[in-house]
C-alpha cells in the first residue's frame, strides 16, 4: 500500500528480513529505486538477504544466545525466580540495499 502512494521516505526498516525483501520487491514494482530512493534494513540474517538484488543490509543477533536465554528464563520463571531482560549483541552487517 506504501509504495503504491507517492514514495516520500528515504529509508524502510522491517522487524525481519523477509518482510524488507518483499518491501523491496514491492518498492521495486512501483519504481522505487533502492537504495537510490529508500534504503531498506532488515532484522534476522537470513540467507536470503545475500542473494537478493540488491543485497540486503540486515541486523543479526545470535539466535543461539538467544535461545539459551529464553530456555533460562522458562526455567527461572518454574522456579518462581525473575527473569534475565538484558539485551543480546546484535551485528549490523551493510549491503547495498543500504548503499549509496
Amino acid at each position: 500500500k506504501l509504495a503504491a502512494r507517492k514514495w516520500d521516505h528515504d529509508g524502510l526498516f522491517a522487524a525481519c528480513d523477509l518482510y524488507a525483501l518483499g518491501a523491496m520487491k514491492a518498492l521495486q514494482a512501483a519504481g522505487v529505486a533502492i537504495p537510490r530512493d529508500c534504503m531498506v534494513i532488515g532484522f534476522d540474517g537470513l540467507e536470503a538477504g545475500e542473494f537478493s538484488s540488491p543485497t540486503l543490509t540486515t541486523i543479526t543477533q545470535d539466535f543461539g544466545e538467544v535461545a539459551r536465554r529464553l530456555v533460562d528464563n522458562m526455567v527461572r520463571l518454574i522456579d518462581g525466580l525473575e527473569t534475565n531482560e538484558a539485551a543480546i549483541p546484535a551485528t549490523l552487517t551493510y549491503r547495498e540495499s543500504t548503499e549509496r
